[in-house]
């Protein structure tokens, strides 16, 4: 049983998770169509593997739901019908139908919904968390299986740490545009866990976390090639694009259409979260944005997007659970698997109130009525995002580290407890008082290349060697700044971020 099942205040989840110990493996259900099951041995053999109870239905979810009621994972293969085209049997896996609660007179009232089908209770929250594979044929189910089998199996390196961010302009009031950038690094420097190190793509052309503009597609391909445990967009978006920038005489965006042929080589990438309005409408004419991407080999291995138009506060209110989720605890209770991760990140921002974000975000698009229904934008944030992907996918979140730091003649110790098994402790180091430059309005491409890399320094951990078991773990520091400390264990990895402080010594 996964925790958020219980229903918990999320401030009391890390609290009361440990005390929550399956009684058999957990079960991992797969609804698909008889054409398409053939295609799916190579993952099902790798979830019995992966230690899963393991189950496969020829059929559709309703149906499949009252033969395995009580799933812990739930992964349709198969795709769903596009507006105007008849199902076919061959691959129509069904998704469920929701009223949505508009804000907007344009907005369309009802979307589909695959989370629905996670909603075991009935009390129109889903439970269980659900993903899709949206194959229309064997050959896209051998690119997606692969994807996620090899992506499992890779080497685990620091670079996991990383958190490739793409924040796209906001497109609302002259105030609004000119705070953006500078909120959105305040929430990444103090609400993500420490050990995290963000790559920021901001859509502000004013910012030096823009960069150039029509280099941003290709350094965001990169930086997922790179590695990292999560990456995250958010911008206007539709089915097919985001908005990247705004206010240069012309709006420059990422059209999945034209940009994800860059995608088609490569290993796997890290989990693909897109805050950006119906990127994962997979009803669309054509294959939406979340679609392209985990159907591209060198595309993220899951990709999470709504199906209709999303709201901000919502939005912000799912970022700021995933915070509460990120953070690693002495326990080793972290979530191990995206489904966990993205569900329970839901959940606990559906239970979070911030008067600050409401108040600020509650009526940034317009509202229908007065004031806005605030419960029911939560209820269909919780109903309207869709995961391509496995929701068992594994994904490597690191423990607590036990560290000390104190002041001496030289500078500032620390030293490590080492953790049973562990072989290898790599050291990095942030430096403190690090300035954000000035991005000028003449800059060439190469400037602007230049400007987004030292933008990024604000974020970036240096390498400062590593330690083995040979020797006691420990070092000196000389300047202000985090030590980020990383240690390598069989069983998993482990994190620490002590604080360097050059007026009072030090801190975890």
């Amino acid at each position: 049983m996964n925790w958020w099942k219980l229903k918990i205040v999320p401030i009391l989840a890390t609290l009361l998770i440990a005390a929550v110990t399956p009684a058999q493996a957990e079960l991992w259900l797969a609804v698909t169509t008889a054409e398409l099951a053939p295609g799916l041995k190579p993952l099902v053999e790798h979830r019995k593997q992966d230690g899963l109870e393991v189950a496969l239905f020829v059929g559709q979810p309703a149906e499949a739901l009252k033969q395995h009621p009580a799933p812990d994972y739930l992964l349709l293969v198969g795709d769903v019908a596009s507006e105007g085209e008849q199902p076919d049997p061959a691959w129509q896996v069904d998704a469920r139908v929701c009223s949505l609660y508009r804000w907007i007179a344009s907005q369309r009232e009802e979307f589909y919904s695959d989370a629905m089908h996670g909603d075991l209770d009935g009390d129109g929250a889903p439970e269980v968390p659900v993903g899709r594979l949206p194959a229309r044929s064997l050959e896209e189910l051998d690119v997606m299986t692969r994807k996620i089998i090899a992506y499992e199996r890779r080497p685990w390196t620091t670079d996991d740490l990383r958190m490739p961010a793409w924040m796209g302009h906001p497109l609302a009031t002259p105030m609004v545009n000119r705070m953006a950038t500078g909120l959105a690094v305040s929430q990444l420097r103090t609400r993500l866990p420490a050990w995290g190190e963000v790559s920021l793509i901001s859509g502000d052309p004013a910012s030096a976390f823009c960069g150039w503009p029509d280099d941003q597609a290709a350094t965001f391909h990169q930086w997922l090639a790179r590695g990292g445990v999560l990456a995250t967009v958010g911008a206007h978006g539709s089915e097919y694009s985001w908005v990247s920038v705004a206010g240069i005489g012309r709006r420059t965006f990422y059209d999945v259409r034209r940009h994800a042929g860059a995608l088609a080589e490569g290993e796997p990438a890290c989990p693909l979260l897109l805050f950006t309005c119906d990127s994962g409408n997979f009803t669309a004419r054509e294959r939406c944005v979340s679609e392209r991407m985990v159907l591209a080999p060198g595309g993220p291995v899951a990709a999470v997007g709504a199906t209709t138009q999303s709201h901000p506060l919502p939005n912000c209110l799912t970022i700021a659970g995933m915070q509460q989720m990120l953070e690693p605890t002495a326990e080793g209770t972290l979530p191990d698997r995206l489904g966990d991760l993205w569900l329970g990140s839901q959940l606990a921002g559906h239970a979070l109130r911030d008067l600050m974000l409401e108040t600020l975000l509650k009526d940034l698009e317009g509202s229908l009525e007065q004031p806005i229904n605030t419960t029911n934008l939560r209820r269909d944030q919780l109903r309207m995002y869709a995961m391509m992907g496995d929701p068992a996918t594994r994904i490597r979140l690191p423990r607590e580290l036990t560290a000390t730091i104190e002041k001496t003649d030289n500078g500032w110790q620390w030293k490590v407890e080492r953790p049973a098994g562990a072989t290898k402790l790599h050291v990095h180091f942030r430096p403190a008082g690090i300035e954000l430059p000035l991005r000028p309005n003449d800059v060439d491409q190469d400037e602007a290349g230049e400007l987004l890399t030292k933008a990024n320094r604000l974020f970036t951990y240096e390498p400062r060697g590593a330690l083995h078991v040979e020797v006691e773990w420990t070092g000196t520091v000389t300047e202000a700044g985090e030590v980020r400390l990383v240690a390598e264990a069989p069983e998993g990895w482990y994190a620490a971020v002590l604080e360097v402080d050059s007026e009072s010594g030090g801190e975890e």
